[in-house]
């Protein structure tokens, strides 16, 4: 006889469904995935659909909420750090690409007005 499955989360984009089935696969529970394809086709289905929704069997569905409720913390003050210093990097990205947009902008618009 198959067994029950449950819903135990919904997510707005099918990527952060398919991160919380590697964290249950990664601690050995079975996930399946509903709605992934449709939203992933058409954003705006997400809302009307309920979103992406992650199900598991209704005998590892206790066990899978505790799991994903840990979330992605860090351990350790060390890796607080090292996160810490990661989100600089990227910040000081974007501000860098922001400002070569700007500047790529203003020169082609000086250009446009001097021909």
């Amino acid at each position: 006889m198959p067994q029950k499955l449950i819903t135990i989360a919904n997510f707005t984009l099918p990527v952060e469904a398919n991160l919380a089935k590697a964290k249950l696969k990664s601690e050995g529970i079975q996930s399946f995935i509903l709605d992934e394809h449709t939203v992933g086709m058409d954003f705006a289905y997400s809302r009307a659909l309920g979103g992406v929704k992650l199900q598991v069997r209704t005998a590892d569905a206790r066990r899978a909420t505790e799991i994903l409720a840990q979330g992605a913390r860090p351990k350790s003050g060390s890796d607080e750090k090292y996160d810490n210093k990661f989100h600089r990097g990227i910040a000081w990205r974007q501000r860098f690409v922001l400002a070569v947009v700007i500047i790529v902008f203003l020169v082609t618009l000086a250009v446009m007005l001097l021909v």
